[in-house]
């Protein structure tokens, strides 16, 4: 079931769908895939102490790295395109440019390259392109397009973006090879090769521990905003808000909820717990990553008397494509979901959209 979010922010859109995991047709693996630049993930585990071990080990040993000064032209060398396209899934995002105003680029996992430009920029390259967003956008298939025809039109591409693009950037990179004998970090060696300053990206880890932790009181069923006219349940909408409160890091505990520091209070029907762990991880992590994250919270339910925990993971703001479409910022650069994974396979989904960006 899908539909759009009641009392929706005027700034962005947020949708919401119901699904299992056992579904053939559920659209989980899709919607990972939609945004494959992500920054920060964050995982909620009611009446938990701890995150799993083996959770916070993939995300804290996550290799990604910042490139600095990198020339468009040396993504075409043909030792990156064979040593690291080809043999895996290459994240890159400039870093440090605002996706309104300057030059952007983004190299996604499927090869595609990502240049959103500005008008100068766009009419000196010479490629090309087409106009979204008040921008100017060039693709180039790194796999495709670019050695499937005329060496004539590889050539060109080559010596536009040799000659014609004289901006450098900054680029966030991540690589998951395919061969797993073959270590990530062989990227930064590549890099440091061609005399380009690349360092490990430092991952920051922020641990919320709660305790007298006051939760809503909801099942899997009750997504209909209908469902707490009889005071037994929340309904999706007042379950996300309060997964909000929890991200901004709101106090959750039974005191809080009496006192006058804050507004908002734990949407009721609600249970006390006697604790709760909220853990963000704040890089950048492949989609690779959040599955496997999302496949270990599914095992850790089923072993644990856990009714349900939650994970979500935030987009940079800043990219030029998410959710497989054209991305601005304008009032907000939302890309965001947040999945609530219950003990029975089903799950919550709901995706943030930005204000004029295209609904997935």
């Amino acid at each position: 079931m899908a539909a759009p979010m009641e009392n929706a922010r005027p700034t962005g859109k947020l949708v919401f769908e119901r699904s299992s995991f056992t579904n053939e047709k559920a659209k989980y693996k899709k919607c990972i895939e939609e945004i494959p630049f992500t920054y920060s993930i964050q995982i909620l585990l009611p009446a938990a102490d701890v995150l799993p071990a083996e959770i916070d080990a993939a995300l804290s040993e996550e290799q990604a790295f910042l490139a600095r000064n990198v020339p468009v032209s040396l993504l075409l060398h043909p030792d990156f395109i064979h040593g690291f396209i080809k043999a895996g899934s290459v994240y890159m995002l400039s870093h440090g440019t605002c996706i309104d105003k300057d030059d952007c680029l983004a190299l996604q996992p499927d090869g595609v390259l990502v240049l959103s430009l500005s008008e100068d920029t766009y009419h000196q390259l010479g490629l090309e392109g087409r106009r979204a967003n008040g921008r100017y956008v060039v693709e180039v298939d790194l796999l495709g397009k670019l050695y499937t025809t005329s060496d004539r039109y590889r050539q060109r591409v080559t010596s536009c973006l040799t000659d014609h693009l004289t901006v450098t950037f900054d680029l966030l990179t991540t690589w998951s090879p395919t061969d797993e004998k073959l270590c990530p970090s062989s990227i930064q060696n590549f890099f440091k090769k061609q005399h380009i300053t690349c360092n490990r990206l430092k991952l920051h880890k922020k641990v919320l521990k709660y305790m007298n932790f006051l939760v809503p009181d909801f099942t899997s069923e009750s997504f209909q905003a209908a469902g707490d006219q009889d005071g037994k349940s929340c309904d999706h909408y007042k379950v996300v808000e309060w997964l909000g409160a929890c991200a901004l890091g709101l106090d959750m505990s039974t005191e809080a909820n009496n006192s006058f520091v804050s507004s908002y209070r734990c949407p009721s029907p609600h249970q006390e717990l006697p604790c709760g762990v909220s853990v963000q991880y704040t890089g950048m992590f492949t989609t690779q990553t959040v599955q496997m994250v999302l496949n270990n919270l599914r095992r850790f339910l089923h072993k644990n008397e856990l009714r349900w925990c939650s994970v979500t993971v935030h987009g940079y703001q800043d990219t030029p494509v998410t959710w497989q479409h054209d991305h601005g910022f304008h009032s907000n650069g939302d890309n965001l979901y947040t999945f609530v994974i219950f003990k029975n396979e089903e799950y919550w989904q709901y995706q943030a959209i930005g204000p004029i960006d295209t609904c997935p």
